[in-house]
């Protein structure tokens, strides 16, 4: 069942603000940044907030998907309606408000079934509701490849938005630290944190591959473990090593990830194991390989 959306997004900015970063001291703008790949988001945000055709946010965990989906529905023509969040995996368009935003996220993850229905509800939606999509890079891959519904995919696509990674903006970092800075200072009661020039210059020399919320996770710890009110390089430098994580944590952490994913998907298609290839993007033949790496016991041949 889908549920009005009120969890806390470690990117959460102002709900009246669109590229507005420091305007609060505990308010933090993920969108906020003067690089051509952000400046050119805002522009089209602002521009499609006001309609109400589908919108497809697209871009890697981390970006602001769910910001930017809060945002269409805050500018748009009835932000006091409801904005309710269905993760796609639950399936399809149940319990749905008739007047508001839903916000399907993760549209990749949509099952076969699920997509079919979601393609029936875009194409003749209730009048007062509006669909946004959101999506990670491997959604393009599915479309591409022929293994996703083409009527959905072409309407979601009509109006498509990609929300650029911290490593394509490298401009914006020091302004989005010290934002985050002040937000993560307000929350746990030290407010006059300051990060120096070097510890902005090394921040910013980072790849992010977990893009904000890495950042997030980074600056947190800094707030919190910093005796000195000026967080210096150093300061950078210790934090940076200790939560890097080394190849065998990530071996182990995409073993582990493996596993729940594979098992998730079993009981969902009820150890159908063709059905769970199909949702995988994987042969059989690989699923059952999967199944006797990770030591998990069918309950029927599918």
């Amino acid at each position: 069942m889908p549920q009005v959306s009120d969890e806390r997004d470690p990117t959460n900015p102002p709900m009246h603000s669109l590229g507005n970063a420091g305007s609060s001291q505990a308010a933090f703008d993920p969108l906020a940044g003067e690089s051509p790949a952000i400046v050119r988001v805002r522009e089209w945000l602002r521009g499609l907030a006001a309609l109400r055709a589908p919108v497809l946010l697209l871009g890697e965990p981390g970006t602001g998907r769910r910001v930017a989906a809060r945002l269409l529905h805050a500018l748009g023509p009835e932000p006091e309606a409801a904005f309710v969040v269905v993760a796609a995996r639950s399936g399809g368009p149940e319990a749905i408000p008739l007047r508001g935003t839903v916000h399907l996220h993760g549209i990749e993850r949509l099952p076969p079934e699920g997509q079919k229905r979601w393609h029936r509800f875009i194409e003749a939606p209730p009048e007062r509701t509006r669909l946004i999509g959101s999506a990670g890079p491997l959604f393009s891959d599915r479309v591409a490849r022929g293994d996703f519904d083409a009527g959905l995919a072409r309407a979601l696509q009509r109006f498509e938005v990609r929300l650029p990674a911290l490593r394509d903006r490298p401009a914006d970092l020091p302004g989005l630290a010290v934002g985050l800075l002040a937000s993560i200072g307000h929350e746990l009661g030290r407010q006059d944190r300051q990060l120096t020039g070097g510890a902005l210059r090394r921040l910013a020399h980072e790849r992010w591959p977990g893009n904000l919320n890495e950042l997030r996770r980074v600056v947190e710890r800094l707030v919190a473990c910093s005796e000195n009110p000026r967080i210096g390089l150093p300061e950078v430098e210790a934090v940076l090593e200790e939560l890097r994580p080394s190849v065998a944590e990530l071996r182990a952490r995409h073993q582990l990830e493996e596993r729940e994913a594979l098992i998730r998907n079993l009981e969902e298609t009820g150890g159908n194991v063709t059905n769970t290839a199909e949702r995988m993007q994987r042969s059989r033949a690989a699923i059952y390989r999967l199944v006797e790496k990770h030591g998990i016991a069918l309950r029927r041949d599918g």
